[in-house]
């Protein structure tokens, strides 16, 4: 008990430091889907799967060659330009994708009419059998109000996307 009671305040301090390191601050989404969706929508052909201790987003591209999707909550903006790097852990059996085909995360980023703001972007995901890490920046452009991501397998009847993690952290 009195060791464990020493370590208390330490772990304590710990916990705050990392609280209000600025990395910390600058974290937007922190999307570990084994602790759940935490406001994402699955969409569909999405569903959430468990793989031992590990859950994690499952797309399977429709039959009909349509879109299979989960869409992130919707991050309100301050109309400012911005930076964000975007970083997803998954895994796919998609090959050659690319903007609106393929395995992919679409950006959607909108103005106060809710109309696109600079051109459709996206992070494109390569074939990979085993968890791999893609990474993007995102340039939120003035006069953007709104932000959101959708993970997608776009026009691939059957393949397979495999999200583990998405984190998004403002670099500017």
């Amino acid at each position: 008990m009195k060791s464990t009671m020493r370590w208390f305040p330490l772990s304590i301090l710990l916990v705050l430091l990392a609280c209000t390191s600025p990395h910390a601050q600058d974290l937007t989404w922190d999307n570990d889907f084994s602790r759940g969706l935490r406001g994402w929508d699955l969409g569909r052909n999405c569903t959430l799967k468990r793989e031992g201790a590990m859950m994690y987003l499952r797309l399977q591209g429709p039959m009909d060659g349509g879109i299979a999707d989960c869409k992130s909550p919707i991050l309100l903006l301050d109309g400012a330009e911005h930076e964000y790097e975007l970083t997803c852990t998954y895994r796919t059996d998609v090959k050659d994708s690319h903007l609106h085909g393929g395995a992919w995360l679409i950006f959607y980023k909108l103005g106060s009419d809710e109309k696109l703001v600079g051109d459709w972007t996206g992070l494109i995901l390569t074939q990979s059998a085993d968890w791999a890490t893609g990474k993007a920046t995102v340039r939120i452009p003035e006069k953007t109000q709104t932000f959101q991501t959708a993970i997608r397998v776009q026009g691939r009847k059957g393949r397979i996307l495999d999200v583990r993690t998405v984190t998004m952290r403002r670099t500017k």
